[in-house]
């Protein structure tokens, strides 16, 4: 994989942690969907880090979590 689809990935999953504002849902809901997504992010990142010794998770999950709150 290249940076490109790293970064496809993590645009991904930000529409996901961006479903709850974008939907209008309860502030618990949002909160609901981002500890459900961090595991999923966790897993994605182990692959990730198999597949490329350099990927930096730290800047994946930034990528990611760069929602306004």
């Amino acid at each position: 994989m290249t940076k490109k689809d790293y970064i496809k990935f993590a645009q991904l999953l930000n529409g996901y942690a961006r479903f709850g504002v974008e939907e209008g849902h309860a502030r618990h809901d949002i909160g609901t969907i981002k500890l459900n997504l961090g595991g999923v992010i966790n897993q994605i990142g182990d692959i990730f880090e198999d597949d490329n010794p350099n990927f930096d998770r730290v800047r994946f999950v930034n990528a990611i979590e760069d929602i306004n709150d």
